[in-house]
C-alpha cells in the first residue's frame, strides 16, 4: 500500500516491545517535506528504537511506517533509499561539523552532501566544533 498522504514520513499506530518492556505505545506522527524534527527525551523513552523503527533496522510490533510514501514493511529498499540514517556515537564523527557529518552520510549513500541541509532550509555557518 502506497500513502498518498504527501507526508514525507508518517507513522501510524507503530507499537515495539522488546520482551516485556514496552518501547513504543501506539506512536502515530506525519511530518511534512522541508520540516526537520527533533527527537527529545531521556534514556529509554523510545527516540532510538523509534529511529531504529523509521530506518528498517528494528520491525514494529505493529503499526506501519511510510517514508516518501513507500510502505517500508511492503517496500523496505524503496523505503531505505528515500532516507538517510546517521548512526549513534560512530568516532570517525567526533572531528567534523554537523554539516560534514550529513555530507558524509548523504555521499555515502548515494547522494549528493553538498544540498543535504540547504533542503530543509538550514544554511551555512563558519566551521566550529563543539565538544
Amino acid at each position: 500500500m502506497r500513502d498518498e498522504s504527501g507526508a514525507a514520513m508518517r507513522l501510524e499506530a507503530v507499537t515495539k516491545r522488546f520482551g516485556p518492556t514496552l518501547a513504543l505505545c501506539d506512536v502515530s506522527l506525519a511530518v511534512p517535506p522541508g520540516t526537520a524534527v527533533g527527537l527529545v527525551g531521556s534514556n529509554g523513552a523510545g527516540k532510538s528504537s523509534l529511529m531504529n523503527v523509521v530506518c528498517g533496522l528494528l520491525r514494529p510490533d505493529s503499526g506501519r511506517v511510510f517514508v516518501l510514501g513507500h510502505d517500508a514493511a511492503a517496500e523496505p529498499e524503496a523505503a531505505r533509499r528515500s532516507l538517510g540514517c546517521a548512526l549513534e556515537r560512530p568516532s570517525l564523527f567526533a572531528l567534523l561539523t554537523g554539516r560534514e557529518q550529513l555530507d558524509f552520510v548523504a555521499a555515502v549513500g548515494g547522494g549528493e552532501g553538498g544540498g543535504t541541509l540547504d533542503g530543509v532550509g538550514f544554511h551555512p555557518r563558519p566551521r566550529s566544533i563543539h565538544r
